[in-house]
């Protein structure tokens, strides 16, 4: 284990035994609205637009050629690993008319033609061929490439900038502490398994939520994680906007008393890497689970999460396959059964906070992580100029 493993473990067992968990200095009261109002949703859309954000897992492109194509906030973006390696980013869009230059989710190609007239490019996004070109007076070639988005990898991660077409630092987004943890974790190294999205019609911040939120296991899920995890019993360690949310399995309540020496209390524990604002990065026994939440591009009351399993290999029996199917499927039914319900019930609410009086949400001091992420999301847009409406 390392030094912040051992810690955190030994953290967790000194909350277990005093009935205690690491917490907020107050109370945090967020008003309703921020939860469908459209122009509220719009300022934090333009905050994602500036913001290095998790798009893929480089093992989604295992070699030249190799693309993945999906839409963040309303923006067709096309991924392509070039001859050197390299990934490029570029928006899925034809410059002559605008249709998508690929079509299909993922696979490979040596260029890539749009279905509409025809026009070709190149993996590096060059514009290659035009149907034609004689009818065009002012096409250079030159200057009609696919728009590039500003794409860069870390760590097994691939992160683009929505409204720039220069590579994000990610190694500065995260800070040194986080990236040299996360860099611990070897996850260049680990494949994909689950790569799964789901259109909700909620507000993008009642998963994210959700996601983060220590206090409801044992009463939203009474048969499923709520027998893994001791509720209120976890840490948090904050890095600047992200930070790391650590969690007790049930297991951990048996050294509540006395600790065998030598025990490893690593499999005691889950950890949860929040990465502002919208990724968390959660540890499992046998693979990571990678969440990302992305607001709607034309609603505040609708998102999009996309959840993936990161496993050390890809499973090639039955056997090795069975228990990652399972665990996929005890989350797949924990989520969609229980906590997007509980979302969408919430939604409902908070779109009738007005009547007869507004409504403000209430996160305790227990519930850090939750009011870490509000507060951070408040501070940024406070930076630009608008209110902060939180207290």
């Amino acid at each position: 284990m390392t030094s912040v493993e051992v810690n955190i473990a030994e953290r967790l067992l000194g909350h277990l035994r005093a009935g205690t968990a690491d917490s907020a200095e107050t109370d945090l009261r967020l008003p309703a609205w921020h939860y469908f109002d459209e122009g509220h949703a719009a300022r934090e859309r333009a905050l994602f637009f500036r913001t290095p954000l998790l798009a893929t897992v480089s093992s989604a492109l295992p070699e030249s050629g190799s693309f993945v194509t999906f839409d963040l906030i309303g923006v067709p973006l096309l991924l392509v690993r070039q001859e050197d390696g390299s990934l490029a980013g570029f928006r899925n869009v034809c410059r002559h008319r605008g249709g998508p230059v690929e079509q299909q989710a993922c696979g490979s190609r040596r260029v890539f033609t749009c279905r509409y007239h025809g026009w070709t490019y190149d993996r590096d996004g060059a514009l290659r061929n035009v149907p034609y070109a004689q009818a065009f007076d002012s096409v250079d070639p030159v200057c009609h490439g696919l728009v590039r988005i500003g794409t860069a990898e870390r760590h097994g991660l691939v992160f683009v900038t929505l409204g720039s077409t220069e590579p994000p630092d990610v190694a500065a987004w995260l800070g040194p502490e986080l990236d040299e943890q996360i860099g611990a974790l070897g996850l260049d190294r680990w494949s994909l398994f689950v790569n799964e999205s789901f259109v909700q019609p909620v507000n993008w911040k009642l998963v994210a939520d959700g996601l983060i939120d220590i206090l409801h296991p044992k009463f939203l899920h009474p048969d499923s994680v709520g027998k893994l995890i001791l509720t209120h019993t976890h840490t948090w360690d904050r890095y600047g906007r992200h930070g790391l949310l650590a969690m007790a399995r049930h297991k951990l309540d048996r050294f509540r008393d006395e600790l065998p020496e030598g025990t490893d209390l690593r499999r005691y524990v889950i950890t949860n890497f929040i990465l502002f604002p919208n990724v968390m990065l959660v540890s499992q026994p046998d693979h990571f689970e990678l969440w990302s939440v992305f607001p709607d591009a034309g609603s505040a009351q609708r998102s999009t999460t996309s959840i993936r399993f990161l496993v050390p290999k890809k499973p090639e029996t039955d056997a090795e396959r069975a228990p990652l199917e399972q665990s996929w499927e005890i989350l797949r039914d924990a989520v969609t059964g229980e906590d997007w319900p509980m979302a969408q019930a919430i939604q409902k609410a908070a779109n009738c906070s007005g009547t007869p009086e507004p409504i403000e949400f209430v996160y305790g001091r227990d519930e850090v992580p939750v009011q870490h992420l509000h507060r951070r999301l408040a501070d940024d847009l406070a930076a630009e100029g608008w209110p902060k409406p939180v207290s």
